[in-house]
């Protein structure tokens, strides 16, 4: 691809770097290696019996030590990379003019990551502007923004340069949610959350989505837990900050809006990688089926809006991988942040799950002659 060109423009389809036939090759000659258990997998402990009131802990064995973070810490170990941010506009510029400069800030963001890192050195992440501008304007939109992340590992999925645009760029106020808490120890979720905490000074909630085969999705503590840090965060209007628990309890019709006036409703938007859970959420916050929602990465093209109050509206925008280093490719594909089906050789992911996996996988599957 053309450094600096602009992909994608008029197509809401998720777009990466496509890698070349001989990086390809030398995956598939790597991963005909023995295979090499990393001392840092070690054995599935005996875990503890686990339960709560919703039932979504069952006895079983849970790992209880956490396995070393795979990942050098962006912005720490190694540096971290900005994000596109959309330039500024105003209502008198036509949408040609915007949608212009647009792609000239982008094509300038892509051609500087490229020129200043090393192509190998970078994960897949988003080349598409029309999903980067879904997500700026799904942002813009928002007067609280929820960060969805994977419980079993959330700081891969958390973005510094995407909080960093949220908080001080856009003067949003951020909640975190932790999702898929019920396949995680809950000593290994407590630490993740008190890391979250220290590390960004905002609420972290833990969280999990019962399954259904109904268009009815049960509800848990985790939902009132989410509602409540949504309550607790302020919404600027008028140029004053308002308590966004303000537009919970007051429940009238928003009032027709003018052109350039003030919204009477607040607007929640959830944001994060793709796979994270966020439409899935979003139903559980309804207590029913409002947005579709699938395992495949990239199933929510467009942001879509819901309310789940006359005053109180819920965005579902869709998920963004954005530019990070030191990333091992097979643990974007593994958690859901690149598509299965566009993996072009899958040994160097089966071996990358060989060498970490707890169980071993030759005891999981029963292998004979492993290794």
């Amino acid at each position: 691809e053309e450094r600096g060109r602009v992909s994608g423009v008029g197509d809401l389809a998720t777009v990466f770097e496509r890698e070349s036939d001989i990086e390809v090759m030398k995956r598939k000659i790597d991963s005909t290696r023995c295979v090499d258990r990393d001392p840092g997998a070690g054995d599935a402990s005996a875990g503890a019996k686990s339960g709560d009131e919703s039932g979504a802990w069952k006895e079983r064995a849970w790992p209880t030590r956490a396995m070393p973070y795979p990942i050098p810490v962006q912005g720490d170990e190694v540096p971290l990379i900005s994000i596109p941010k959309r330039p500024a506009w105003s209502r008198t510029m036509g949408k040609k003019e915007v949608e212009e400069k647009e792609e000239k800030v982008y094509a300038e963001w892509i051609k500087s990551v490229y020129e200043t890192h090393p192509k190998d050195s970078l994960n897949f992440f988003e080349h598409n502007i029309e999903v980067w501008r879904q997500i700026w304007r799904s942002l813009e939109k928002a007067d609280v923004v929820v960060l969805c992340l994977d419980a079993r590992i959330p700081l891969f999925h958390f973005s510094d340069a995407m909080f960093e645009y949220i908080t001080l760029d856009l003067k949003k106020e951020v909640v975190i949610v932790m999702n898929k808490v019920d396949m995680v120890h809950p000593d290994l979720v407590k630490k993740w959350r008190d890391y979250l905490v220290k590390k960004t000074g905002v609420p972290v909630i833990p969280f999990w989505v019962p399954r259904s085969t109904s268009g009815f999705v049960s509800q848990h503590g985790g939902v009132k837990e989410l509602i409540e840090a949504i309550r607790g965060c302020s919404v600027a209007r008028d140029g004053a900050r308002l308590p966004a628990s303000h537009f919970f309890d007051h429940a009238e019709s928003p009032r027709e809006q003018e052109d350039g006036a003030e919204r009477d409703y607040m607007t929640v938007t959830l944001a994060g990688d793709p796979n994270m859970g966020k439409s899935s959420i979003i139903n559980s916050i309804f207590g029913k089926k409002v947005v579709s929602s699938s395992s495949t990465p990239g199933h929510t093209k467009h942001f879509q809006t819901h309310f789940l109050s006359r005053r109180v509206c819920f965005c579902d925008s869709p998920g963004i991988v954005v530019p990070k280093l030191g990333v091992p490719k097979p643990l974007q594909v593994i958690f859901g942040s690149y598509r299965i089906a566009q993996v072009r050789e899958p040994y160097s992911i089966i071996r990358y799950i060989a060498e970490r996996c707890n169980p071993p996988m030759h005891i999981a599957y029963s292998l004979e002659n492993f290794s």
